[in-house]
């Protein structure tokens, strides 16, 4: 012990600075390094979790994403469909009108016709009728006597006439 003399260290004060040292050393064991490395291992598994989660979320949303890039498919082509369809109808309602618009178009030309042809035939009686009340009227005037003849006989003569010709 004369060695730690010689150096100037005292062998009782060394003895209990090292028993402080290790008193010191229990004291934050117990109160300081356990409850830090508790902290820190219940972070490591925080983050962990964390990070767990964030993987999981990436891969659901993931899968959200392609799912509603299918269901967009998905609805384009049902708009395509319906479209397509809509075009179709409205072509066969187009048509389906053209079709009855020239219908109806050949119904009026047709019943003009039978509206001129009645027309024309209520004309050419309506001059048969004059012609043969200027002929009766002629041939008084010529004969210098009045014609008693029907007109029916006139209108029969000039249909004869007609005819021969």
């Amino acid at each position: 012990m004369e060695v730690f003399g010689k150096l100037g260290i005292n062998w009782q004060v060394l003895i209990f600075q090292i028993i402080n040292f290790c008193i010191l050393l229990w004291i934050l064991n117990r109160l300081v390094y356990k409850p830090l490395l508790t902290i820190l291992e219940d972070r490591r598994k925080k983050v962990a979790d964390s990070l767990k989660k964030a993987e999981e979320t990436t891969r659901a949303s993931q899968e959200a994403r392609e799912k509603l890039e299918e269901e967009l498919k998905e609805a384009r082509e049902k708009a395509g469909h319906i479209v397509a369809r809509a075009e179709k109808q409205a072509q066969e309602t187009t048509k389906n009108a053209q079709e009855k618009s020239a219908q109806q178009a050949q119904e009026i030309v047709a019943q003009a016709k039978k509206a001129a042809d009645a027309e024309k035939e209520s004309v050419i009686a309506d001059l048969k009728n004059e012609i043969a009340d200027l002929v009766v009227d002629a041939s008084q005037t010529v004969l210098g006597k009045e014609v008693s003849s029907s007109q029916s006989d006139v209108t029969d003569a000039l249909s004869l006439k007609k005819q021969k010709s």
